[in-house]
């Protein structure tokens, strides 16, 4: 209905803009059945590929840091899907558009959905942030080998060697115009090699 009701308050000039057959002095709009039977027809996934290389070009464009991030959608469990629909989703830092997902399906988790949702994206260069969930090693390869990207993870219990080593860094070890951050824990790095603890 918002489709329709956002068609239909359309000025002439945008009607024929948007390619609307004329009728008498305006331009003629689909009604909202029509629109809808259209809808049903288009793929989604052809939708979200397209629609989602765009937002990543423009994201690249402006050079903005990508965050990759797990959620359930609130009140998708119920009959016959009696788990909640949980989706990876990578989204632009600075603006919150989202430039991919991917389902994560019940028998899988995040870890490795993460590269189903950056595969088809050129992120080259870019730096991407992720949660402690995806502070793994193999995550690390990936972004820095395959994608040529740069990774800022965070790091928590789930991999108490890294945070004991994060720990022990001295400030001494910053360089001069570096910040100790460590009120919160995170292992960086950059396209290059990823050392064996997944830092670079």
């Amino acid at each position: 209905m918002a489709i329709s009701d956002w068609i239909h308050d359309l000025s002439p000039e945008q009607r024929a803009a948007f390619g609307c057959p004329r009728w008498g002095t305006t331009y003629k709009v689909p009604s909202e059945p029509t629109i809808r039977r259209v809808l049903q027809q288009v793929d989604a996934d052809d939708v979200d590929r397209i629609f989602n290389g765009w937002l990543d070009e423009e994201s690249r464009r402006l050079g903005d840091a990508i965050a990759v991030d797990g959620k359930s959608l609130r009140g998708s469990g119920h009959g016959a899907r009696p788990r909640a629909v949980h989706l990876l989703a990578g989204f632009v830092h600075r603006t919150g558009q989202v430039i991919g997902q991917v389902d994560v399906e019940r028998k899988t988790n995040e870890i490795p959905k993460i590269r189903d949702l950056l595969d088809p994206l050129d992120i080259t260069g870019q730096i991407v942030t992720v949660d402690a969930l995806h502070t793994q090693r193999h995550t690390a390869e990936y972004l820095v080998e395959e994608k040529q990207a740069h990774y800022v993870m965070e790091v928590k219990g789930n991999q108490a060697s890294l945070e004991e080593a994060i720990a022990a860094v001295s400030r001494e070890d910053f360089s001069p115009s570096g910040h100790d951050y460590r009120s919160g824990s995170w292992a960086c790095g950059k396209a290059g090699r990823a050392d064996d603890d997944g830092t670079e």
